[in-house]
């Protein structure tokens, strides 16, 4: 008989950050680096196996039952495929004021969808419909329109264009900012497109095999990447000037840099034991950056 052992391989580690009230929050990378799992951990709608998620004084991951039920409209998430989070049998009216009544605030349902369709340039007519029979980009404005009706604490949106037409996707993006300016919701927004969260994210975080391997103001990021891996992200993007999708190799250990097996600075050490983030207000974990 064998026994065969499959290494444990942590999907996010050794991640934190801190959001501002007035601010966009940019999680950058690869497919398949952790970013749309850390997002639903933000939401509660995956379970972390360590740490904490805090709003405020509030630590949102000791929270259980009826006292999560209670908090749950605080925390709202824009997913990446709008149409699957309505469901299809149900009119557009009745999903937007869906998380009104859930929430027990069925005496705001009148006046915040009256307000909801002004501001954000929904069609009236539209919310007798189903999902089926409107446009991608009036889908995603509902489910949007859904989020903020609860007046959150914050926002997750992950890649929420990637599957709206190209001529669609500055207005979603406009639309995501300006309610951020106007309601002063903290947001996470999740993509993996550098030009998106350059126009979007007052700061970002670029991450790569479930670890942050770089952070800090934007513009910062941008211009004066530190780590390897942001800058091959940079100039992919650059050069192909267009939204670029990057695949994920495969991982069979937490062990070591995350960059490791594709740096041209990797020492030994790299590939045994892995860098916490250090700096100022633009950190990286980097050993060659630090130690160099």
């Amino acid at each position: 008989m064998v026994f065969l052992h499959k290494a444990e391989v942590h999907a996010v580690r050794d991640v934190s950050f801190s959001i501002k009230r007035d601010e966009i929050f940019g999680l950058v990378g690869e497919s398949g680096c952790g970013k749309t799992t850390l997002g639903k951990m933000l939401v509660r709608l995956l379970e972390p196996t360590g740490g904490r998620v805090k709003i405020g004084d509030l630590d949102v991951t000791s929270l259980r039952g009826s006292e999560l039920q209670r908090y749950w409209p605080n925390l709202q998430m824009i997913f990446q495929d709008p149409r699957s989070s309505l469901n299809p049998r149900m009119r557009i009216g009745d999903s937007l004021v869906e998380g009104l009544r859930l929430s027990g605030r069925r005496d705001l349902i009148e006046d915040t969808v009256q307000e909801i369709i002004r501001s954000m340039n929904i069609r009236e007519e539209i919310l007798n419909r189903y999902p089926h029979e409107v446009s991608g980009g009036e889908i995603q404005r509902i489910v949007i329109a859904r989020a903020i009706s609860l007046n959150p604490k914050l926002i997750v949106a992950d890649e929420p264009t990637s599957n709206l037409d190209l001529s669609v996707q500055a207005q979603i993006l406009t639309l995501i900012k300006n309610i951020h300016k106007e309601r002063s919701i903290p947001c996470v927004l999740i993509s993996h497109d550098i030009e998106v969260v350059q126009w979007m994210c007052d700061r970002i975080a670029v991450m790569l095999r479930g670890r942050i391997v770089e952070e800090g103001p934007t513009d910062d990021v941008i211009h004066n990447p530190l780590h390897p891996y942001t800058r091959e992200l940079i100039n992919a993007s650059s050069f192909c000037r267009e939204t670029t999708e990057y695949q994920e190799v495969s991982q069979t250990t937490d062990k070591g840099c995350p960059y490791a097996e594709r740096c041209a600075m990797v020492k030994q050490e790299c590939r045994s034991s892995e860098v916490q983030l250090k700096g100022g207000i633009h950190k990286v974990a980097c050993r060659a950056v630090i130690e160099g």
